[in-house]
């Protein structure tokens, strides 16, 4: 009787050492974890990770992209386990109801899943292809008069907010990684500083697994924008050649039109000088007006008409006009 007495009272004492164990563990756990979460190291580690939460929480169309990229990779695994748990229930000899009640539920889950998938489809390979798809670069348009230039700056303009607006994808995407790498620098330091913290553990592989699928996206993109930039700049390199040819071109004809009229203002003169008091002054009068008329259309006919054909008609049309205005002289 003694015996088992003293068997009893040596289990209580060493069950009761063992919970005073756990106790003290506990508490040295505890008194540990404060002393880290008090460390100012860690509060400031905390209250930059924080920052970087809050930026997170607000959203991106980078993280969007990704989250559902996450989300149609996890419901393609439970597809693959669905159908490998109907696969085995097509095995089984002489399946019980439950088998048989289960397989039900999951045939009926299945088509969910397939449904999520359906919608999801678009984040299947490349999700992240529609966004770093440069913008269509249209044909150059064709400067050949003075209202064209007003349609090719038009155009250099729309060219620049695609620029614009392809470099400012970039530059959120390039944010993001930024972002990630310095979430993923103070995980580190965190867990550098409470190592047994499993939940940043698992922090840091999901930053990691992030940074690694945005990374080689990263460089992609930046391939295409240095590409696509380049293309912009021929375009507009070529818009200032046609534009500088073009005002080049009217600066000539605004100066031949000049001439002209500074002859035809000395011809008025001298006939108004020399001739005003003949009968023959109103129709010399009105055939200079014609002339001049004439000539100045010919001279803008000639710059900016290309095709020969309807200039001989225009030179047709503007010999039978000056020999029907000059008519009464010639008689």
């Amino acid at each position: 009787m003694m015996r088992y007495l003293r068997v009893f009272v040596l289990l209580f004492v060493l069950s009761l050492s063992s919970i005073l164990a756990d106790e003290n563990n506990k508490t040295e756990n505890l008194e540990k974890n404060i002393s880290i979460n008090l460390s100012p190291a860690y509060i400031a580690l905390s209250e930059q990770l924080k920052e970087i939460e809050i930026e997170e929480s607000k959203g991106n169309v980078w993280t969007k992209i990704y989250s559902n990229y996450l989300t149609y990779q996890d419901l393609k695994a439970k597809e693959e386990n669905f159908f490998q748990n109907s696969y085995k229930f097509r095995l089984l000899p002489k399946p019980t109801k439950k088998e048989i009640e289960e397989d039900k539920s999951n045939q009926i889950e299945l088509q969910t899943i397939l449904g999520k998938l359906a919608l999801l489809k678009e984040f299947q390979d490349d999700p992240f292809k529609r966004l770093m798809e440069p913008p269509t670069i249209d044909d150059v348009p064709e400067v050949g008069n003075p209202i064209g230039i007003l349609g090719a700056i038009s155009y250099k303009k729309k060219l620049t907010e695609q620029q614009n607006k392809y470099e400012a994808t970039y530059t959120s995407l390039q944010n993001e990684v930024n972002s990630l790498h310095d979430k993923h620098s103070i995980l580190i330091e965190i867990l550098e500083i409470e190592p047994s913290s499993v939940e940043t553990a698992i922090k840091i592989e999901d930053v990691k697994k992030e940074i690694d699928t945005f990374k080689p996206v990263l460089e992609i993109f930046l391939t295409t924008k240095e590409v696509y930039s380049k293309k912009i700049e021929e375009s507009k390199l070529k818009i200032d050649v046609d534009i500088s040819q073009e005002y080049e071109k009217m600066f000539k004809i605004i100066g031949i039109i000049v001439a002209f009229f500074l002859i035809f203002l000395l011809a008025k003169y001298l006939v108004r000088r020399y001739m005003s008091n003949k009968d023959s002054y109103y129709t010399i009068n009105k055939a200079a007006n014609f002339i001049f008329l004439t000539i100045l259309g010919l001279v803008l006919l000639f710059a900016y008409i290309e095709n020969v054909s309807y200039m001989v008609t225009v030179i047709g049309f503007a010999s039978a006009g000056i020999a029907i205005a000059m008519k009464d002289w010639f008689m």
